[in-house]
């Protein structure tokens, strides 16, 4: 965990709302723990070590924690206490989610190898819903405003299947057969999920527990708050990270799958850039400035040094590019699992008599993650055991930067180097659900605003308004971010990601007004509005310093979570000039530039 900036605006407004016992009445509190269930957690790790004195743990030695919320207020706030039978899932590979969870009693099994097949997890073929409710969605939307059903967008962070005994025990008993699977087990003062909550990506194992236990489940803020208040929880929640963050890496790409476990001590890992605030300094520049944002980034990897092992993004984003006169040309931009430098190792071991340097550089495009494998690693465990098929792009037929297969050169030529360049310049590379807007096509009819309006009781979430290049816009609509930085700072967890799709959304129940989230996106696509009750009248707070004001909350666009149809934006364009892209399927992306 490199860099734990605090937002002290929002954590002074959470102390300052503590009420006598510490516990914020301004926030709704996560569970509801009671004083008993505090004294209970207390006494096991690491809190029994942080709170070694647990008859004075009241409400003085709380306060010193040394963080501007309390320990009591931490945990009344943002922990509550879950039971999980043998068999039950606690978090599952590739969901999404916000909390971790601290083993109190118990144990829990990982899986490690080889993967649960989906249908174990849940996850069987999606079936199409069925035409009348289809037709009934769309209908709706036309005839008349929607709210939306706050029961559905309820916070669900930890989404565990509620299997049925028999289920849970066949379950059980099959990540137990040591000859099929490769789990280890984690016993009380175990800490699962924290690379999720904190770095805001997918469950990266399956954990089930494998008996009757008792965990504490802690929203990412008040984990945050921990290891800022207690150094030894920081360093072991940092060892954590690069451990399992590497046998995750490694587990999951086949290319290294020949690489024993004494080799991946020699595995360097490295953070580059912010990451708690990466969009910070970013929305400080003018548009001259962003348009050199490039010189400002934290090089990696530069052009013309010896490739002395690949890097492996494990985390954030990076830009590749190369010198072009006295500036830098983005040619791609790189996310987790991709791998840098891989063609001129390859060469250099093909040819080592005529060895060559980098031929691009690698910079943090606010911030990166990286595993640098070594050379000699990559020469007698990876390289000697790898077809030509299962190399990526240019390395597989011994080209450096220009082969047509590779993803990235195909996306370059595909939308041509000044869209690349103003993709990254804007780093809308962020986005996995980007408003993409055909001007060629566009008649500015506002039927998207429309249909999108309609879909949320006549308030539309998002404006066909943003940044252009050539005939293309990127309208200012919630991009459903790899990396949402709008969660950074939510003092309440109101804006959270769904556990299975990723999809970003606002709960307006928790949502208390503050407007961290709105001024963390880099992308202006979360908007203040002032709440209305089921009349339509404005909302008025009760007291203090705004008493009788409109109450405000944050709104941005949720996909039309609710409508089997899909996005209102999307169905309603007549033109079909509006489509919803992954900014990381290439394909997708030149399909629409070139349509």
């Amino acid at each position: 965990m490199t860099d734990h900036t605090k937002n002290s605006d929002t954590r002074t407004a959470t102390l300052e709302a503590e009420s006598t016992h510490g516990a914020s009445s301004a926030i709704t509190p996560y569970g509801g723990m009671s004083d008993n269930d505090l004294t209970h957690v207390l006494a096991f790790p690491p809190f029994n070590r942080i709170c070694a004195d647990l008859d004075s743990a009241k409400e003085e030695s709380f306060r010193s924690f040394g963080t501007p919320i309390s320990l009591y207020g931490i945990l009344k706030t943002h922990a509550r206490l879950r039971a999980f039978r043998p068999g039950q899932f606690v978090v599952r590979r590739d969901d999404y989610g916000t909390s971790a969870f601290i083993v109190l009693e118990g144990e829990l099994r990982v899986v490690l190898n080889p993967l649960l097949p989906p249908t174990v997890l849940g996850r069987g073929e999606s079936k199409l819903p069925q035409w009348g409710k289809l037709f009934a969605d769309a209908l709706r939307n036309v005839l008349t405003p929607r709210s939306p059903d706050v029961q559905q967008l309820k916070q669900a962070p930890m989404h565990s299947l509620q299997q049925g005994e028999g289920m849970s025990r066949l379950l059980l008993d099959t990540v137990r057969d040591e000859s099929e699977y490769d789990t280890v087990t984690l016993g009380p003062g175990a800490i699962v999920g924290e690379m999720s909550a904190i770095y805001r990506t997918p469950r990266s194992s399956s954990v089930v527990a494998d008996q009757e236990s008792q965990l504490l489940e802690i929203r990412w803020q008040g984990l945050r708050d921990l290891m800022d208040g207690d150094t030894e929880l920081a360093k072991e929640i940092d060892r954590l990270y690069r451990e399992r963050s590497l046998v995750h890496t490694i587990s999951r790409m086949p290319i290294f799958q020949h690489v024993p476990p004494e080799a991946t001590d020699q595995i360097m890992y490295s953070t580059f850039g912010k990451y708690d605030e990466w969009s910070a300094d970013y929305l400080e520049l003018d548009a001259q400035e962003r348009a050199g944002i490039v010189e400002q980034e934290e090089v990696i990897a530069e052009q013309g040094h010896y490739a002395n092992g690949v890097h492996v993004i494990t985390g954030g984003f990076a830009r590749q590019c190369k010198r072009l006169g006295a500036g830098q040309q983005t040619l791609s931009y790189l996310t987790s699992g991709h791998i840098f430098g891989l063609e001129e190792a390859l060469h250099n071991w093909k040819n080592p008599s005529e060895a060559i340097a980098l031929q691009t550089s690698l910079r943090a495009a606010g911030y990166t993650h990286v595993f640098t494998v070594p050379t000699w690693i990559m020469e007698e465990h990876v390289f000697p055991h790898l077809d030509a098929d299962a190399l990526p792009g240019a390395a597989a037929s011994g080209g450096l930067k220009g082969d047509s297969e590779n993803p990235q050169v195909r996306l370059r030529e595909g939308i041509g180097e000044g869209l690349v360049e103003f993709l990254s310049e804007n780093r809308f590379f962020n986005g996995t659900q980007t408003m993409l807007i055909d001007l060629t096509r566009c008649t500015r009819c506002d039927d998207c605003v429309r249909g999108c309006a309609a879909a949320h009781d006549g308030n539309p979430r998002f404006v066909r308004h943003g940044p252009i290049s050539g005939n293309v816009q990127v309208a200012n609509a919630c991009m459903h971010c790899m990396d949402p930085v709008c969660m950074i700072g939510c003092p309440t967890g109101a804006i959270y990601r769904e556990p299975d799709q990723g999809r970003v959304i606002i709960h307006p129940d928790t949502c208390i007004g503050c407007s961290t989230c709105s001024n963390n996106c880099p992308y202006n696509a979360i908007r203040m509005v002032a709440t209305r009750d089921g009349e339509g009248e404005f909302v008025l707070a009760e007291s203090g310093e705004k008493e009788g004001q409109p109450e405000y909350k944050a709104t941005k666009c949720d996909l039309c979570i609710n409508q089997a149809t899909g996005p209102a934006c999307v169905r309603s364009c007549p033109h079909d000039a509006l489509k919803r892209v992954n900014m990381h399927d290439a394909d997708s992306l030149i399909r629409f530039v070139n349509t």
